[in-house]
Formats: structure tokens, C-alpha cells, sequence
């Protein structure tokens, strides 16, 4: 790929990551909202006065270890699908990858160097022609 290909594809990516972290602020945004609400709510609980027996307390343990494993493993899916669906370019980016690339290859073929090298030189010589009316009309003329 060219660097124009590269440029338009950095373009693409820029604006879908842009999306994806937003999504992302957000989401922790919730998050630190509910870890908030569940520690207010969790801190004037009293704890039980009768003893729990041993196979319930492991059952507990189970359970947060099996809640805190499926939460990162949602955390790591979520940014995951979020970072691959940022990289993947969308059709008219591909076309436009496409397109610069069939650019690159018709400029540097050589027919079409035969061309372009006689039509630069007669572009340089109306530029010069050009300017030089220019300043010749912009030289004072002589009050009659």
C-alpha cells in the first residue's frame, strides 16, 4: 500500500476509535456508578451473628471468584470485538484504498510518463509567460 492508502485507512481507524473510546468512557462511566451504589449499599450491613458452616462459606467464595472471572472475561470480549471492529475499514475506505492504488500504478507507468513529462515543461513555460505579463501590467505607468 502507498502512504496516501495508509492515510486514508489511518483516517477510518481514527474515526472508529474515537467512537469505541467513547463507548468505553461511557461504560466505565456506569460501572463506577454501580460500584459506587453497591458499596453504599453494603456498608451499614451487619454481619450475621450465627455462624456459617465451612461448605457455605466455600460456596460463597465460589461464587465471587465465578462472577469476578466472568466479568473480566466480558471486559476482555467487549475490548476485544471493540478494537478488531475499530481496525476493520468499512467499503468506501477500501475503495478509496483501492483507487490510490490504481493511481499510483497509471502515474508511474511509462506511457503515461511520455505524456506527462512534454505537457510539464509547456505548463512551466505558460507560467513563466504568465508571470511575466503580470508584472509588466503591474509596473507603474507614466502619468500622461
Amino acid at each position: 500500500m502507498n502512504s496516501l492508502s495508509w492515510l486514508i485507512y489511518a483516517a477510518n481507524v481514527a474515526e472508529s476509535l474515537s467512537g469505541f473510546l467513547v463507548f468505553i468512557t461511557i461504560l466505565f462511566a456506569i460501572a463506577t456508578i454501580g460500584a459506587v451504589i453497591v458499596a453504599f449499599v453494603h456498608m451499614d450491613e451487619q454481619p450475621d451473628f450465627r455462624p456459617l458452616s465451612e461448605p457455605i462459606l466455600t460456596l460463597r467464595r465460589k461464587r465471587k471468584v465465578a462472577a469476578f472471572k466472568l466479568s473480566c472475561a466480558f471486559f476482555a470480549a467487549m475490548t476485544i470485538v471493540g478494537i478488531t471492529t475499530s481496525l476493520i475499514p468499512n467499503r468506501q475506505t477500501v475503495l478509496l484504498i483501492a483507487a490510490s492504488e490504481i493511481g499510483e500504478r497509471v502515474m508511474t507507468h511509462q506511457r503515461v510518463q511520455d505524456v506527462v513529462d512534454p505537457s510539464i515543461n509547456l505548463l512551466q513555460t505558460w507560467i513563466q509567460q504568465q508571470t511575466q505579463q503580470i508584472q509588466q501590467q503591474m509596473q507603474p505607468r507614466a502619468v500622461r
